[in-house]
């Protein structure tokens, strides 16, 4: 669900970067606002792993 709000204002951003108009810009700067916020909380909810558990062991 977050990742697809994420893309949903990514797609806004992209579409009202180039609208000269304050609403638009007032929108641009809340959409890239959230978007940090969200990256910012998924980052915080990843687990710490080793690089070892990215590898079978062998036996």
């Amino acid at each position: 669900m977050c990742n697809k709000a994420l893309q949903v204002a990514l797609l806004l951003q992209k579409y009202t970067k180039d609208l000269d108009d304050p609403f638009a810009h007032k929108l641009e700067i809340m959409l890239g606002l959230f978007g940090r916020k969200t990256r910012t909380a998924a980052m915080q909810n990843t687990q710490d792993t080793t690089l070892i558990s990215y590898f079978p062991l062998k036996q």
